[in-house]
């Protein structure tokens, strides 16, 4: 086996077993910790099973056909399901992305709109499902139009025929619906929430949210400007072959294995930010499993206990369905929608009824 192949097979199993270990961490974390049905637990968890999904069927189809090359063939089903489902799962991860910060956004702008549509679990759940068969649609497309997935360039996999000049249009259309669309819509959701945001900077209830708010626009916008940037490689040296211009072999293998860290994106950015989630993970690893909520529940008691014309105020706003975190914390906390509450007044102030 030449060694060049050998560090693509390494490459490969590498980013799988990362890949799989490190989502499936944070969507236990997300189920676990989070146990109320926000929406946002929803898109995190259906990016969280897109990228496992993406590994699975994507990657080891592509280390078998790499470890023997005499499948590379576009006739071989494990080549064509590579190439196919790396392709749909691209466009449902960057597809949840868009829709997640759609959500918060109107979550901040719009709570009554959001509380009646998106406080559903089977509603979240079957946005979910139809992202998943958005990308599938895209990702099957071809055929419909007499192309198919052939070996790339490099002879390492299989994908979209870029040589193919009627797919042109597709390839155009895919990008710009199915990566343009999304992204801009998570740009225009994120500007519009922190400008509402700012609006009310001056109101109790909005102090409270404006310092999670800032960490939710940081990471969100951390994680799509990472995924861009391991995707943007091989759709420009895609789209040199598709206009005439073909670069090197390994130019293009560096670049379709730089794809490949886009399953790694949402979980290690989290990471890398979230000190619940790396706390979570770091208790894993040592094998003390126990709820990173724990050690915040004597924080939680104080809080709850100091009563105040804030927290009573905020209280009511809540009533009416104000986005509200539930325990705001500097860092890696997550936001709650406070839930729909009656309260009536005692001689104590308002109590919940």
């Amino acid at each position: 086996m030449e060694e060049a192949n050998l560090l693509v097979l390494v490459f490969l199993a590498l980013i799988f077993f990362i890949s799989i270990i490190t989502n499936l961490l944070l969507l236990i974390f997300t189920i676990k910790i989070y146990k109320r049905e926000l929406a946002s637990n929803f898109y995190i968890s259906g990016i969280c099973l897109a990228d496992m999904l993406s590994a699975t069927f994507g990657i080891i189809p592509e280390f078998i056909v790499n470890y023997r090359p005499d499948f590379i063939d576009d006739s071989n089903l494990l080549c064509i399901s590579a190439g196919l489902i790396t392709l749909a799962f691209c466009i449902v991860t960057i597809n949840l992305f868009g829709i997640l910060a759609f959500v918060q956004a109107l979550a901040i702008i719009k709570p009554f709109v959001y509380r009646r549509y998106f406080t559903q679990a089977l509603n979240n759940i079957l946005i979910v499902l139809a992202v998943i068969i958005y990308g599938l649609f895209w990702a099957v497309l071809p055929y419909s139009m007499n192309s198919k997935y052939v070996p790339d360039l490099d002879g390492r996999r299989c994908s979209l025929d870029w040589k193919d000049k009627d797919m042109k249009y597709y390839i155009i259309a895919c990008t710009v619906i199915g990566l343009f669309v999304p992204v801009g819509t998570q740009i225009i959701s994120l500007f519009k929430s922190r400008r509402q945001l700012m609006k009310r900077k001056n109101e109790a209830h909005a102090k409270r949210i404006l310092g999670y708010e800032k960490f939710y626009i940081k990471i969100s916008t951390i994680i799509v400007t990472v995924f861009l940037m391991v995707w943007t490689p091989y759709t420009v040296v895609g789209f040199m072959i598709v206009f005439g211009y073909y670069p090197s072999k390994i130019a293009f293998t560096v670049c379709a294995m730089s794809a490949k860290l886009a399953t790694l994106c949402n979980p290690v950015v989290y990471y890398c930010y979230s000190q619940r989630f790396k706390r979570f993970v770091r208790q894993i690893l040592t094998l003390k499993w126990c709820d990173p909520d724990d050690d915040l529940q004597l924080k939680r008691t104080s809080v709850e206990r100091q009563t105040s014309i804030t927290s009573t105020m905020c209280a009511v706003i809540a009533n009416a369905g104000v986005y509200l975190p539930t325990i705001p914390e500097s860092q890696g906390d997550s936001p709650q929608i406070v839930k729909n509450t009656n309260f009536k007044e005692n001689g104590n102030g308002l109590v919940e009824d």
